[in-house]
């Protein structure tokens, strides 16, 4: 850890670090660039945690933006020592921190992560918060393969075309259309499908359904899928300062 707080300094990253008894336990940073282009494109922010990409195993939160362009970058990583909500919440702090106060993210997209919403409400308490539509399909498919009758395979490509209707619905009518369709078609043979996929993530539509969602700036994105996709790039320039170290020392 000592390595990475010389890296950023001779790099003049923007770093703050939380410090106990042990040493450093949590540990923002970012790149100049991050936080100007953070600066100028304010609105959307997409978060995730990785473990795979640290040799401390430690929760390593990832930040990153969309440009006007449509492009991608990172904003900023905090290395946390859990994930509490407390962790989040500092982390987030931080992150504010970047921002002018009249020009705060006014969207975020995570995965369906209890505490990190939570520390989302807290620190931007004027944010929305969207749930990524990717891992919900993938969770609404999984709980349907513990149910599904063996003698008909076909019906997991025939839920997930019926469910991309379901969530896609672009008026609360064709919402309560769709869903009524989808409860008569498959509610006698999997009824506890029905059941989890009401109570799970239907009583928070407003998170992701487009009938509760087509207001908001969220300019196509919908997913945490670019986030993952600097996971990674990070992973691969992870390698190579692994590989730096070895030859400096």
């Amino acid at each position: 850890m000592q390595w990475l707080f010389e890296l950023c300094n001779e790099h003049h990253y923007v770093t703050w670090n939380k410090r106990e008894q042990d040493g450093v336990v949590q540990l923002f940073f970012c790149h100049p660039k991050g936080s100007t282009l953070a600066q100028c494109f304010p609105t959307l922010v997409i978060l995730d945690c990785t473990y795979k990409t640290n040799q401390w195993r430690m929760p390593l939160l990832h930040f990153v933006g969309v440009t006007s362009t449509n492009h991608t970058f990172t904003i900023a990583y905090c290395f946390m020592p859990g994930e509490k909500v407390e962790d989040y919440i500092w982390a987030l702090k931080r992150l504010k921190d970047l921002y002018s106060d009249g020009c705060l993210p006014s969207l975020f997209i995570t995965d369906d992560d209890q505490q990190l919403q939570t520390g989302v409400a807290e620190v931007f308490p004027e944010a929305k918060n969207l749930l990524c539509a990717f891992h919900i399909k993938r969770n609404v498919c999984a709980n349907f393969k513990k149910s599904m009758n063996k003698d008909t395979p076909e019906d997991l490509e025939k839920i997930k075309a019926d469910w991309d209707i379901l969530w896609m619905s672009e008026s609360e009518a064709m919402y309560k259309i769709n869903l009524n369709y989808v409860e008569r078609l498959w509610g006698k043979t999997y009824p506890n499908w029905i059941s989890y996929v009401k109570t799970q993530w239907l009583a928070r539509k407003e998170k992701f359904v487009y009938a509760w969602t087509i207001e908001i700036k969220h300019f196509g994105n919908r997913t945490t899928n670019r986030v993952e996709g600097q996971h990674a790039i990070l992973k691969r320039a992870s390698r190579f300062v692994h590989h730096l170290r070895e030859v400096k020392t």
